[in-house]
């Protein structure tokens, strides 16, 4: 079922997962400055799009682009097959976010737009690698991108 952006907003208003800083940075391998307990009164506010989710960390809102993988473009799509690509992209992840118990990031400064840049991991596992193995996403680590519409 796909999920409106009332339902995503309704299901994402949450903190994150009960454990704290010190178990999470257990749980992200050499990630620095790791923020995730309920302590910290972090929620995730919106998906955006496949790769990137806007999170409000005592009343402190902030743009996140979740790195170590590339999603379709959803507001400067190419071609309509990218749009739809793209929309799947943020529905599955809204999907995951919403069905996970535990959430972690793991920071590591800032792109180019002022973003903060983290890996972001759901009950454990990275979100970069359950993205690409659903095919909603490919594997990035910086410098050009390949385009969604060939």
């Amino acid at each position: 079922m796909a999920l409106t952006r009332k339902d995503v907003g309704a299901r994402l208003i949450w903190a994150f997962a009960g454990f704290g800083i010190a178990a999470c940075a257990a749980e992200i391998d050499a990630v620095p400055d790791v923020v995730a307990s309920r302590a910290n009164s972090c929620e995730i506010t919106r998906v955006v799009d496949g790769d990137i989710v806007d999170i409000s960390c005592g009343g402190v809102a902030d743009r996140v682009r979740l790195i170590g993988f590339d999603t379709p473009e959803s507001f400067r799509a190419q071609c309509r097959s990218e749009q739809r690509r793209a929309l799947a992209a943020t529905q599955y992840l809204s999907v995951q976010i919403a069905q996970a118990g535990d959430i972690a990031f793991g920071f590591q400064g800032r792109d180019r737009y002022d973003r903060r840049l983290a890996v972001m991991r759901l009950d454990g596992r990275d979100v970069a690698r359950i993205m690409v193995a659903a095919g909603h996403a490919r594997v990035y680590d910086g410098g050009r991108r390949q385009g969604w519409c060939g």
